[in-house]
């Protein structure tokens, strides 16, 4: 074994993508220093999007102020290279971005109060968001008054932000955004194929993460339904059982209210962007992994994107995690060839989150010596 590519999702409450890769370098050179590893960002559109975007096509990390999820100002980071502009929303409306998680009143708002601003500083050509990891359940109504639309209540003044105002959404107006987006191609980057509404919808199957309680979550699906006829209806096009409407709280849906937009896979266009699948054949072992792998790992995350390029390319792949489900027969199925956790022994999860560094390099230890032992064996056979 001399060269390894590590290619990390972040962890969940504990470290970016580019900390975990780091820190599993370190592990393994810890072993042998002759190691020749190669760390590349990666993510899903979720949290880590941004840095990635900056690793794989160039540019530098801007700062600015918008308001947050509940309307306070917070500085946030986002990244701009020559033509595009890289927005990540978990830098905004992030889940990890508040410990008071209120789906009535969290507002996508700063989002759209973003993006608008750099459209009419930077004239970018690109837009390239991610749109994983948000605490707002609000159907991206905030996030469309803050580019300039107006969705008005029966008194024709702006609704209440948060997801109470899809209660009230009596008319939209999507004019000014049509003109803010005349020459900009938005390239939505998501991991989430669901639809807006139903059982696999935004409020049921992501809604209780962010605070909706289960005796609200028919009437919310309703009001989220309604708001996406009306919208629908004003576009001339129906858009609630689209996949990916129902990311990010709905996010999605309103950005399929934008006129230049793509929808692409995130993990599978970040992989596109940095060549990984020209470069997986340079290498003898590739490292990935995630917080926790489940069976949410085969609906768009970076370990089973990752999976599909290695099983092609015949490179083995082990998956370094903080903690896996019982079953893994599907992931390993689907081309990863060793899972390994990082939590030894027993633990809390804010335990595992405070030595989380120390966990990895640990863990590093254990898939440097399990790649010894393929090579050991694999000799005797030759």
């Amino acid at each position: 074994m001399s060269k390894i590519m590590i290619l990390s999702d972040s962890y969940k409450h504990s470290a970016s993508s580019k900390q975990i890769g780091e820190w599993l370098k370190e592990g393994f050179l810890m072993q042998d220093k002759h190691l020749d590893i190669d760390v590349f960002p990666v993510a899903d559109g979720g949290e880590g999007t941004l840095e990635a975007l900056l690793s794989s096509l160039g540019g530098v990390k801007k700062q600015t102020k918008v308001p947050g999820i509940f309307g306070e100002i917070i500085s946030v980071s986002y990244g701009k290279n020559e033509s595009s502009i890289f927005i990540e929303s978990a830098e905004v409306i992030g889940i990890e971005k508040t410990g008071n998680l209120n789906p009535w009143s969290a507002s996508s708002y700063g989002l759209g109060v973003l993006m608008k601003r750099l459209i009419i500083e930077d004239k970018p050509q690109k837009i390239y968001i991610g749109i994983g990891g948000t605490a707002t359940n609000d159907g991206g109504i905030g996030f469309l008054q803050g580019l300039g639309a107006d969705v008005l209540d029966n008194k024709s003044e702006q609704v209440t932000k948060g997801m109470k105002g899809l209660f009230l959404v009596n008319s939209i107006t999507l004019s000014a955004v049509d003109d803010l987006f005349k020459e900009v191609e938005v390239i939505v980057l998501s991991d989430v194929q669901n639809p807006l509404c139903g059982p696999t919808g935004a409020t049921y199957l992501f809604g209780p993460q962010k605070g909706v309680e289960e005796k609200d979550l028919a009437s919310v699906d309703v009001w989220m339904e309604k708001f996406a006829i009306k919208l629908s209806q004003h576009l001339g096009v129906s858009l609630q059982e689209k996949p990916g409407s129902g990311a990010a709280g709905g996010l999605g849906l309103a950005l399929m209210a934008l006129p230049n937009v793509t929808f692409q896979s995130g993990v599978e266009s970040i992989l596109e962007m940095a060549g990984i699948e020209k470069k997986l054949k340079r290498y003898d072992l590739v490292i990935t992994g995630e917080g926790r792998m489940d069976g949410q790992s085969q609906l768009g995350k970076v370990p089973i994107g990752i999976a599909k390029m290695t099983r092609e390319s015949h490179v083995p792949l082990f998956a370094i995690v903080g903690s896996q489900s019982r079953n893994q027969k599907d992931n390993y199925k689907l081309g990863i060839d060793l899972i390994i956790d990082c939590v030894n022994e027993p633990m809390s999860l804010n335990q595992a989150i405070e030595n989380v560094e120390v966990l990895v390099k640990n863990a590093s230890q254990t898939a440097y010596y399990a790649y010894k032992l393929i090579e050991k064996f694999g000799e005797k056979e030759r």
